[in-house]
């Protein structure tokens, strides 16, 4: 997965929602009009991706797509390409309820200067 900016949409049972998520050297740092995102992932076999995240509440009165939490922890599992990915996310420890992350390339990190 190349370094940039990448937009990112969730879809769950009952709802979705989007952010933008850079992706710099094993880092992930990103959020959306309610919460942040701060965490790390890897790359191993050709194309599969794992991720963790800390997520946490930004905005009071917004809620997520796993209802109303200050913050979690985020485990996310899919592929990659170089350009996008494409995970099933769930609450660390709690497999009962999972979204699917999807995001894609939007821009280099040095054409943000």
């Amino acid at each position: 997965m190349e370094t940039g900016v990448y937009s990112v949409r969730f879809t769950g049972p009952k709802t979705f929602g989007s952010g933008v998520v850079v992706v710099d050297r094993g880092r992930l740092h990103g959020g959306d009009h309610g919460y942040y995102y701060i965490g790390g992932y890897r790359i191993t076999e050709p194309n599969r991706l794992s991720a963790q995240l800390h997520i946490a509440r930004h905005q009071p009165g917004i809620e997520s797509v796993f209802g109303p939490l200050d913050q979690f922890d985020l485990e996310l599992f899919g592929t990659s390409t170089a350009t996008s990915f494409s995970t099933q996310a769930q609450i660390a420890g709690h497999t009962s309820i999972s979204i699917q992350v999807e995001g894609r390339k939007v821009s280099n990190l040095d054409e943000m200067a």
